[in-house]
């Protein structure tokens, strides 16, 4: 990537980056941020870096403006978000946000990419690998042919495409919630202790809890009024009625259907603990 700290747009399509290098077309119109610099006042380019991710280049813009001033719709509304890998998120109203898994629709390919590509290396490097079929220790020279280039750019176009598919649906989710709800409680996760499991490692990993979270953070701040509380990370969400109040002294993760011994409750577990998550906003 580099910066540069005298870059303009020119027009919706057209940037100037430096004065050794000539204007530059872009793929994506810049309509939004030409109309947010003629309308701001106080609105300018700091800088812009110019990155490559993947296959394709990117260019994005640091803009100092004046402060975003939202409102949700209901900004009294508290609102449980209960975090999940089946599901992305269960909200205390019942609403469902589905999991894509993109990485996980994914490992398909990738691994049959990832077979093809060592297969490529071994070839074009027989002298790198031991009679056994280890690497020998030292190698620093590798020669990459055509078809390895092209093998590799396919690798890093799928875990691009996984990573936005997973980016994507943590914007969407996170907008609806701040456009909508003025209170908004989520549950403290161990996100490191769960990726110690290697069983769940992978799968906590795809869901991308932590930038759900962060966009959490810096879009509540956004808008007025609007409160992101997070919970105790040992509040018991899932072994609380969420009718009753009765808690349960143990809750196998196996079991996705909640029943209160009390009150003969039953009721989905991940929209339990949700309703006991805004149900704590609530009281406190």
């Amino acid at each position: 990537s580099v910066i540069f700290q005298r870059a303009r747009p020119l027009d919706a399509r057209h940037m100037h980056l430096d004065r050794r290098v000539g204007p530059v077309r872009s793929k994506e119109p810049m309509a939004k941020l030409l109309r947010l610099l003629e309308r701001d006042e106080h609105a300018r380019i700091l800088r812009a870096t110019l990155s490559r991710k993947g296959n394709r280049w990117y260019i994005s813009f640091t803009v100092e403006r004046s402060a975003k001033r939202r409102r949700a719709r209901r900004p009294n509304a508290a609102v449980g978000m209960d975090a999940g890998l089946a599901r992305l998120a269960t909200l205390s109203t019942g609403a469902v946000f589905g999991n894509r898994r993109p990485l996980q629709d994914a490992l398909g390919k990738l691994r049959s990419l990832q077979r093809q590509l060592e297969r490529q290396r071994r070839a074009c490097n027989p002298g790198n690998y031991l009679a056994d079929g280890r690497v020998k220790p030292g190698c620093s020279k590798w020669v990459k042919s055509r078809r390895m280039l092209r093998t590799e750019a396919r690798l890093r176009r799928l875990h691009e495409r996984a990573a936005n598919l997973r980016r994507e649906q943590a914007h969407q989710l996170t907008t609806y919630l701040t456009l909508e709800f003025g209170i908004i409680v989520v549950e403290t996760l161990n996100v490191r202790g769960m990726q110690a499991n290697r069983r769940l490692a992978r799968h906590v990993t795809d869901v991308g809890w932590g930038a759900i979270l962060a966009q959490l953070r810096y879009k509540t701040s956004w808008s007025e009024g609007s409160v992101l509380v997070a919970a105790d990370r040992f509040f018991p969400s899932s072994k609380i009625c969420s009718a009753c109040g009765a808690a349960r002294a143990k809750l196998a993760l196996s079991e996705r259907i909640f029943h209160c011994d009390a009150c003969r409750l039953v009721i989905d577990r991940d929209l339990n603990a949700a309703l006991n998550l805004a149900r704590m906003a609530q009281q406190h």
